[in-house]
């Protein structure tokens, strides 16, 4: 189990070295919620005791969206910072403080790679990463939202009710993946 001195203690040690040569200064806010306060933007670190979660936050001081802050694979996605390191920082979990220490320079190699203007708290890199989250929600909102209908066009699919296929899929035609188009597309050259 990870304590809070032991988490500051690792957080600092790994994070600060980097992040001070930007300008940031670590300020510990609770047991478990380290901000780091730069001119222009902010990183949160955050370490949830129950799940064992580490999740790291940037927000930009100039932001009036009313968004919330964003999550750092979030922000990386807007970069063109490898998926491999945006997965390596996506799911942290850990109640070890070996692993930790680990995973937070995983963390650091990241930052210091791919969130440079996230951490100038470029306004330009904050709306992109916003748009991309907003449409990753959405596509993921349509996926459950539309998984009804799938695993029922699929059944339709499967006994070759072509004339289901089309009634189920054509409302979504727009939401559906390329697999769900195609079998779409073929239902309707079979009526």
């Amino acid at each position: 189990m990870i304590t809070p001195t032991q988490f500051i203690d690792v957080v600092d040690r790994v994070l600060s070295p980097g992040l001070s040569t930007k300008g940031f200064a670590m300020v510990a806010t609770d047991d478990f919620t380290i901000e780091f306060r730069g001119a222009a933007a902010l990183l949160v670190v955050r370490y949830e005791e129950r799940s064992h979660e580490l999740s790291l936050w940037l927000s930009n001081y100039e932001d009036d969206s009313g968004e919330p802050p964003l999550e750092l694979p979030d922000a990386l996605r807007a970069t063109d910072c490898p998926a491999a390191d945006v997965d390596a920082v996506s799911l942290i979990q850990t109640h070890e403080v070996e692993p930790l220490q680990r995973l937070l320079g995983r963390v650091a190699e990241v930052i210091a790679k791919c969130a440079a203007s996230f951490l100038e708290g470029d306004r330009a890199s904050f709306d992109a990463a916003r748009r991309i989250r907003a449409e990753r929600a959405r596509a993921y909102t349509a996926q459950v939202v539309n998984a009804p209908a799938i695993a029922e066009a699929d059944s339709a699919w499967q006994a070759r009710d072509y004339a289901l296929v089309c009634e189920v899929l054509r409302p979504i035609r727009d939401e559906l993946d390329d697999t769900h188009r195609r079998r779409l597309a073929f239902a309707e050259s079979r009526l």
